[in-house]
């Protein structure tokens, strides 16, 4: 009998696997003396294979601590270093955050293509002062996405 070889790519796509891909912070400080009941409690990227070389999606997971529905609105996603274009939904749309939590995924495409990079997103929730959530260290960008849309 002999031995099956494996592939490096199968090695690397593995390993690419095993690499947490979630950036958890906690509430920056800023958040909690503006009484916010919106925080972001996980982001994640992944690069959207066949569809464009820098196309990305980004996977905000937001928090409502209260019983009634937050309105964000001008949500805009960002990159240190980088230019991102192409927002998709784009910052004019709305998301309803309701609790215990709500999950959006945003589609925009790097100006490069990068290993990993430190992201933000800013938003408005409702009346409340603007919030900004930066990822607290680069976050891998390379691992790709399930599915994305066409």
């Amino acid at each position: 009998m002999s031995a099956q070889q494996v592939s490096r790519r199968s090695v690397a796509r593995g390993a690419a696997w095993s690499v947490p891909l979630v950036a958890v912070g906690v509430a920056a400080p800023a958040f909690a003396a503006s009484g916010s009941t919106v925080d972001v409690t996980s982001l994640t990227v992944c690069q959207c294979v066949g569809q464009g070389t820098k196309k990305y999606a980004l996977t905000v997971t937001f928090s409502n601590s209260t019983a009634t529905p937050v309105t964000l609105s001008n949500i805009v996603v960002s990159e240190v270093g980088n230019t991102i274009s192409n927002q998709s939904p784009d910052s004019s749309t709305t998301v309803v955050v309701t609790a215990p939590t709500t999950t959006v995924t945003y589609y925009f495409n790097r100006q490069n293509n990068g290993a990993s990079g430190t992201f933000s997103i800013d938003f408005t929730p409702g009346s409340q002062p603007r919030q900004t959530y930066t990822t607290p260290t680069a976050i891998p960008a390379t691992i790709d996405c399930a599915s994305c849309p066409a």
